[in-house]
């Protein structure tokens, strides 16, 4: 969702890639199963796998400062936005003290941030995960790195196992899986994005057989969010062929400039969609809607007016998008 350095060349495939990525998020979040199990196997992962690709080691504190900025402020600017009508509502109906558990909730984040917090969880997760390995990159080898990463996909197989109810705030916990998914997007991102033509069949055979799976014989999915992380090293590498084929998916598709053109602004409004979308669901349901389809549309349409207005002004892109102009 979020590509914190543009060092590397502008992709148009990954800027399409990244759009379709936000809009199965909206799709998976309107859509029940088997739609929602098929796309939840590899939506976020990939979103990981991207932040890693576009990686580049900085400072640690210089770093820790500009992801704050860019993740953290638009974050609780948006949580805090939304969350006001309720809570004065909840407050003018019981009383201040109904306010204690949801301030709670608030400032713990991760999983205990229910609708229409659902997305919230990312935000600060992947500010953990970069800073994290930042810090990983700058103070130990490449061996080093790739050993703690085992030992942190070990510990959350082992807690998705054995402590399916262990959880963290911010989803600290879910870094232990987000760490090494980050770690692959550095070390095999170009190969990943740009397979070869036995790569790209490969990763059809793997990603395509699981989603089959996920289908005909409900295999497991991958909710990161709530550490349920399906078969482990399987379902792990399935999301990993399945985000290199979106993105061999999304290079075909950027043949068109006009598909070019809107995925791509999709993609440059992710963070937008993800914070608006659920909220705007909500509304759209306290209404009556429930044609699915019609939903999806009105909710990325709804997400991208919002996204129009915050970036025409300065103000709006500082606290809401993270930029600084």
């Amino acid at each position: 969702m979020f590509v914190l350095s543009h060092s590397i060349q502008r992709d148009a495939g990954l800027d399409i890639a990244r759009g379709i990525a936000i809009l199965l998020v909206v799709v998976g979040h309107v859509y029940p199963a088997p739609i929602s199990s098929v796309i939840y196997v590899f939506h976020m992962p990939f979103f990981f796998l991207m932040g890693g690709y576009f990686f580049r080691v900085q400072d640690d504190l210089p770093a820790l400062m500009r992801r704050f900025r860019q993740l953290i402020i638009p974050y609780v600017v948006f949580l805090v936005l939304i969350a006001l009508p309720d809570m004065m509502t909840a407050t003018l109906e019981k009383g201040p003290s109904v306010l204690k558990w949801r301030i709670e909730r608030m400032i713990l984040g991760g999983e205990k941030l229910v609708t229409p917090f659902t997305v919230f969880w990312f935000p600060t997760c992947y500010f953990l995960t970069a800073t994290i390995y930042n810090a990983l990159r700058r103070h130990l080898t490449p061996g080093a790195v790739w050993g703690v990463c085992v030992l942190l996909w070990v510990l959350a197989t082992a807690s998705q196992l054995f402590w399916p109810d262990f959880w963290l705030p911010w989803a600290l916990n879910v870094c232990a899986i987000a760490v090494p998914i980050f770690h692959i997007g550095a070390v095999w991102g170009a190969r990943l994005f740009h397979p070869s033509l036995r790569a790209l069949v490969a990763m059809g055979v793997l990603g395509g057989g699981y989603q089959l799976a996920v289908l005909l014989w409900g295999a497991p999915a991958m909710d990161m969010k709530h550490g349920e992380y399906g078969l482990p090293l399987v379902t792990l590498l399935a999301a990993i062929a399945c985000s290199g084929l979106l993105v061999a998916l999304s290079r075909a598709l950027g043949r068109s400039d006009t598909v070019t053109r809107a995925l791509g602004y999709c993609g440059a409004a992710s963070m937008t969609i993800m914070y608006v979308h659920m909220p705007a669901r909500q509304v759209l349901r306290s209404y009556g809607l429930g044609d699915p389809a019609l939903m999806v549309l009105l909710c990325i349409a709804i997400s991208l007016c919002v996204h129009a207005a915050l970036s025409a002004t300065p103000t709006g892109r500082r606290l809401f998008l993270g930029r600084t102009a």
